[in-house]
Parts: C-alpha cells; structure tokens; sequence
C-alpha cells in the first residue's frame, strides 16, 4: 500500500476518543484526500432556493417525507448533530469534534462516523468484513458491493433493503461510481420513507456530507453553519458544503429494487445500481 496522508479524528461521542492515524490507500478503503476536486466528482445543482413544496408531481422543490430521530439511532445521531452543529464543511479529512459541534467530513467519512455513533456493531461488522484498518472508511462502491452480498434475511448486524418502498429513516445509501466517468461515488443516510411520484420513481430526504446540494430546498443553502468550500478549476465560486439535507430521486427497476440516483428531483442522474442496507445491531 502507498502512504498518503495523516488524517486526525476527535470523537464527540461517549467514547470520547482522540486519535491520530495515517491512512493508506486500499481496495476497499477511502484513502485521505481521496477524490480530487478539481475532477467535479459530483454533479452541477441549482443554486436558488424555493419554499418547499408537498405532493407528487415531480417539481424540483419536493421535500421528501421526514423520520423522527427515534425512528433509527444512526438518524437520530445525525439529527441531533445537524441541529446542535456549529460548523460544518466537505472535506476528505475527517476531523469531528461533537462537543464542540464541528464536522469536517466527506460522504464516507459521515456515513462511517454516525454508524459508529448509532451503530457501532453494525458498524464493525461492515469494517471487518471489508477489511478496513482503524480510521479507515469505506469507499461507497465497497459498500455497495456488500450490501449487494447480504442474504436476504440479513446477517444478523445488517439487513439489505431490496425494494425502494422499503427505505426507512436511518437506512445507508450506497451509491458506487458509474464506469467510465470520474466519478468517485456516495454514501448517504435516509432521512424518512420514500415518497412516490407520479412518474413511478420516489423522492427520499436525505442526510450527506457534500458540496452539490440536492435541489433548491437543500438546507446547506440557507444554513449559516455550512462552511463554503473555495473555488476550483471546475467550479470558480464557493458553495455550501458539510453536512446537510437534502431530497433525491430514486428509480426503480424490475420488482421495485433501486436502481437509479437522481441527484435531486429532475436532476441528473448519477453513479451506477444503487445498493441500500439498514444497520440492524446496535
């Protein structure tokens, strides 16, 4: 493996560890800085904001239905972070500071970082069987790979989620990159149940780290906490960044089964099968 980079990570969560690691590039592990980007791994957003709307005509201003905190400890770990956050930004960095309300992370590193707060032996569980070393995170294409393993029952810490009508609030969204693009792809956590449209595909509020915002109802463009993040050969203008919510499309395949991401409602589509798990041990 190829040394790359020394990544800090401060937990805010009961543990209360303060650990510094190097990282190193791996098949199934998100080395630190990861993507680049100034490739533009992530798709082009609306920027304007519009009051959200309800119903199921396919508008760009849906906000997908919302789960209570209760409804998952992943989500409601990731709940209670976005309201009591100070700051926010992406970054392939990760530092996280929960006592101090700051959260520095991309897709991967969110994704890792809640299930450790919500759950931590699901967690391990998807580590181990990727075979991630300490303060490692998973890419979201090995995490997508696993999920597709799962049995259908489950394993006892993780049971894959096969129909899009299925997707609960806490469930993690696996989303790995389209062949032949530069994309690098994502990780995301459901925020609530999908709402269906009246073009056969779903819309599903979501929690993520990123610096596209998913449609013009995104809360990282009128939340003062999401750091911006400076501009870049592929896009010379800040942008709001961090964690966030936002709502994205989903369509369906065969038997209901996720298939295809849209970046948010009408927006345009992105990575290759989606693969969608709900962690199931604590």
């Amino acid at each position: 493996m190829t040394l790359l980079a020394t990544q800090t990570v401060m937990a805010g969560s009961p543990a209360g560890a303060q650990t510094t690691t190097t990282t190193q590039a791996g098949f199934s592990q998100q080395p630190s800085p990861g993507y680049n980007p100034n490739s533009d791994p992530f798709p082009g957003a609306d920027t304007t904001t519009t009051v959200p709307a309800s119903g199921t005509t396919p508008t760009d201003s849906i906000v997908g239905p919302a789960a209570p905190g209760s409804a998952s400890p992943v989500l409601g770990a990731v709940i209670h972070a976005w309201q009591t956050m100070d700051w926010t930004i992406y970054a392939h960095h990760d530092v996280v500071d929960a006592s101090a309300g700051t959260y520095q992370f991309d897709c991967v590193g969110m994704t890792n970082y809640f299930l450790s707060v919500g759950a931590p032996a699901a967690n391990q569980t998807l580590r181990s069987k990727l075979g991630i070393g300490n303060h490692y995170v998973p890419r979201p294409v090995s995490m997508a790979r696993y999920f597709a393993s799962l049995p259908a029952a489950g394993n006892g810490s993780w049971l894959p989620v096969r129909r899009v009508t299925d997707i609960q609030g806490g469930d993690i969204i696996a989303v790995p990159p389209k062949s032949g693009t530069h994309q690098s792809g994502h990780a995301l956590v459901a925020a609530g149940k999908p709402l269906r449209l009246v073009n056969g595909d779903y819309a599903v509020l979501v929690y993520d780290s990123t610096g596209t915002p998913h449609g013009p109802a995104d809360t990282r463009l009128t939340d003062p906490h999401n750091r911006p993040l400076p501009p870049t050969k592929a896009r010379p203008y800040p942008r709001p960044s961090g964690l966030g919510s936002g709502t994205i499309e989903i369509k369906p395949g065969s038997g209901g089964i996720p298939r295809t991401m849209y970046w948010s409602i009408n927006g345009p589509a992105y990575g290759a099968a989606l693969q969608i798990a709900r962690p199931t041990s604590q």
